[in-house]
């Protein structure tokens, strides 16, 4: 009986998470103060990424704050490794039902914002 529980409450968080995605383009910000790309992670991103622009990265930006967080919260970005990030960001943009475009601007915010933001290690 206890393991038909778990089994329905799984799937009604896996449904309710599913019905709240109803477009794929990706709607305004809901928390537009945090977290902002700046020109410091734009010289981050254009490092790794030459053709890199604001645009993406702001794009990037929102679908982290809307999309991602309509299942769980926002993650410290910083508190993950790169490595970390991009196994998440391949782990849950199916979840997400991300576009490849989309995936790749989020891939260029997380990992921009995390190197420009993680503070440097001191012996």
């Amino acid at each position: 009986m206890k393991k038909i529980s778990v089994i329905i409450l799984v799937l009604s968080i896996f449904s309710y998470c599913k019905s709240k995605k109803t477009s794929t383009s990706t709607p305004a910000v809901k928390a537009t103060a945090i977290n902002v790309p700046s020109d410091k992670e734009l010289a981050v991103a254009k490092k790794i990424w030459p053709t890199a622009t604001i645009d993406e990265l702001n794009e990037g930006h929102k679908i982290f704050y809307n999309q991602c967080t309509q299942c769980h919260q926002a993650f410290n970005i910083p508190g993950f490794s790169e490595r970390k990030w991009k196994h998440e960001i391949d782990d849950m943009s199916p979840k997400a039902q991300l576009t490849a475009e989309q995936k790749d601007k989020l891939t260029k915010y997380i990992l921009s914002f995390r190197e420009a933001n993680t503070p440097a290690k001191t012996n």
